[in-house]
This record gives C-alpha cells, structure tokens and sequence, in this order.
C-alpha cells in the first residue's frame, strides 16, 4: 500500500552545510540539535517515518550530537504527545539533574513532549514511536511521571515484548495492506498499555481521571480572569490539598495555568494560530492577565525575550518543509 513517508535522504545530499540544515529541519518537531563545528557531519545518517493514522513510526540513525527540547519549543508547538524511544545500538546519555543516565541498547526512554530534555550522543540507531497522549488509557496512569526515564527491555517482559514488536513492525511495514496494518496498529497500542502499566493497575483510579478533566478545563478556559484555584476547587468539588497535590509535579496549580496562558500567547504571537497579530495589551487579557505590564514580565521571565519581539521566526517549523510536515502529522494524530 502507499504510505505518507518522510525520508529526506540525507545520503543524497553532498553539501554538509545542506545536509546539516536539513538534519536540524527534520528533527525539529521533537529536538534542537547542536554538533561540533569542528567535525565533518556525516552522511551516513538517516530519519524515515511513517504516518500510520494512529501513531508514526520512525527509524533513525544519528551521528555525535547534543539534543534538547526547550521551553520555547513547548510553547510554540503545544503539541500533547509522547515520544517512545527504542535504543538499537551507540553510547547516550540522558542530562537530568541528578547526573548523566546511559542508554543502554534495547531500552526504552520515555520523551513526554510538553516537558524540557536534553540527552548527548555519539551516535545512535533506534526506533521512536510517537503517540498522543490520549493513547495511553486509564490504567496507564501519569505517563508524563516516566518522562526522561530510561527502561531496559531486558527486565521487563512485557517492554521486551514491545521491543521486538517495533524491530518487526518497521522491517514489514511496505508489505503490509490496509486491513492488517490497521490490526498491527491496534496490536502496537495495546502493547504500549499492558507495557507501561504498573502491575498493581494503581493508576485505574479517580485520580487519573480527575487530573485528565481538569487540565482539559483549563485549557479551555485560559481567558477567563476568573480561572483560579477558587473557580477550580468550585468545579470539581475539590479541597485546596488535593488540587495542590495533583500539580505539584507541574510546581502547583497557578503556575501551571500561567505556564498554559503564556503557551497560547506565544503560540498567537509567532503566528500559529492565524488572523491577525493583535496588539499586546489585548493579548495579555485575552489570555487571562490583568495587566499587559504582569503579562510582559512574565513572558519575558519564561522565554527571555519581550513579547513584542517575538514574531513567525520564533517557529521552529517556518524554515524546514520536511520538519513542518512531521509537525503537521503530530497534530493530527
């Protein structure tokens, strides 16, 4: 069957500087990537991903390089999804506050893509699978506690299982036909369940879904002066402490909120939500500031740079075609 593919065939390419370019342009959706200027980048690299309706699936093959999701990235793409990372082979290593964590080969590192990452390499293969959040059912609970996680297959029946699933699956993809490939597909997140959820099935709890309801409301409801711990409280028929223990992860619930008002701020004002760019002020209260001074110094502490001087440039998409395609295809999962 024909299949939606991006593979920008980065052997093909005999410019470094271009095939350097394009490298950074296909990752961008996941990564920013920094290599050492003083090292010819190689040729024998690759990214191929499917679109698979449900999920895409990528195999890829990198050369040394340090890797990082940032905040600004986050924010201009609000994308909710997860990354799955399967190591193959090469020597990486997560950057976590506690230190350097090794990659092993037949690991899976979990990439929550609405938290910051940095990981260095020198030099991978691995298979990435990504997913929306929403994917993950109720048993599975928090899959964003995993994030930056690395989880050796080898210990784990079910993520060896997994594991093997996703080494076969990339190697049958072009022969299979739209009927079995849809079974495969639904086999695929059915594994990515049973393999990410704890054997006590602690998480098929209220919680889970209380957690899962209030930030949906929240998201919806960014331009209400109103939003609040009160009004939440209020909605939910919840006490200020279990409210405050389901953000503390996030470092409580007004940050939270504040960190989702100025997503959709800088989402406005680099261009991704279309129309026309509005003036400040109005975009501070429509985004649930009192003041366009409080939203411009906010703004300013979480991505260090004025609101004003942000423009389309600030899209890490605007410059690379394949890399804005991928980004298309994560939204519409």
């Amino acid at each position: 069957m024909q299949f939606k593919v991006v593979d920008p065939r980065l052997s093909q390419i005999e410019d470094e500087k271009t095939r350097l370019n394009v490298w950074r342009g296909v990752i961008a959706p996941f990564f920013d990537t920094r290599v050492d200027p003083a090292t010819p980048f190689p040729s024998d690299i690759g990214l191929r991903c499917y679109h698979l309706d449900r999920m895409l699936l990528g195999a890829i093959k990198a050369s040394a390089q340090s890797v990082e999701r940032s905040r600004t990235q986050i924010a201009a793409q609000t994308i909710d999804h997860v990354l799955l990372h399967l190591s193959l082979s090469g020597e990486t290593s997560l950057q976590t506050r506690g230190g350097d964590v090794p990659i092993r080969a037949r690991s899976f590192v979990v990439f929550d893509l609405s938290q910051e990452a940095r990981f260095a390499s020198r030099g991978l293969t691995g298979i990435n699978l990504c997913l929306p959040r929403r994917a993950f059912d109720a048993r599975v609970g928090e899959i964003a506690n995993l994030h930056a996680a690395a989880l050796p297959a080898r210990e784990n029946p079910l993520l060896k299982l997994l594991a093997a699933h996703l080494r076969t699956m990339r190697h049958c993809l072009e022969n299979a036909d739209a009927l079995r490939l849809d079974h495969v597909v639904s086999a695929t997140l059915a594994l990515c369940n049973a393999a990410f959820t704890a054997p006590t099935d602690s998480a098929h709890d209220r919680e889970t879904v209380l957690a899962v309801a209030i930030r949906q409301f929240i998201e919806e409801n960014l331009g209400s002066e109103s939003l609040d711990i009160e009004m939440l409280t209020a909605r939910f028929g919840l006490s200020r402490t279990p409210l405050y223990e389901l953000f503390a992860p996030e470092g409580g619930v007004a940050r939270y909120i504040r960190g989702r008002r100025l997503a959709r701020a800088m989402r406005v004002l680099s261009g991704l939500e279309r129309g026309p760019r509005p003036r400040i002020s109005t975009l501070a209260y429509a985004c649930g500031f009192d003041s366009e001074k409080t939203f411009s110094r906010a703004f300013r502490r979480q991505y260090g740079v004025n609101p004003r001087d942000v423009d389309a440039t600030f899209r890490p998409e605007v410059h690379h075609e394949q890399g804005a395609l991928l980004l298309s295809w994560i939204r519409d999962l």
